[in-house]
């Protein structure tokens, strides 16, 4: 990791540049994914409610992007 990144504030703004760099936002975002997909699985065995299970698909499919954006910006930055 270049040590001209101040990660004490690489959460305090939305900057692409930083992507891939902040442990935190890296196991922030593993987490919000794992657990929106959990709650994808709760909702659709327990409710039937098509509008529900569909937008918390949509969310969860949302976070897999961005845990995913964050996994190949982290590889690329790993190979610079």
């Amino acid at each position: 990791m270049p040590e001209h990144v101040n990660r004490e504030r690489c959460c305090g703004s939305v900057d692409m540049s930083k992507l891939g760099r902040c442990r935190r936002c890296l196991i922030l975002a593993t987490s919000l994914s794992v657990v929106s997909w959990a709650v994808y699985a709760i909702v659709r065995q327990r409710l039937s409610l098509p509008w529900l299970t569909a937008g918390v698909m949509i969310y969860s499919c949302l976070l897999s992007l961005l845990l995913l954006a964050h996994l190949i910006a982290f590889f690329v930055k790993q190979r610079e």
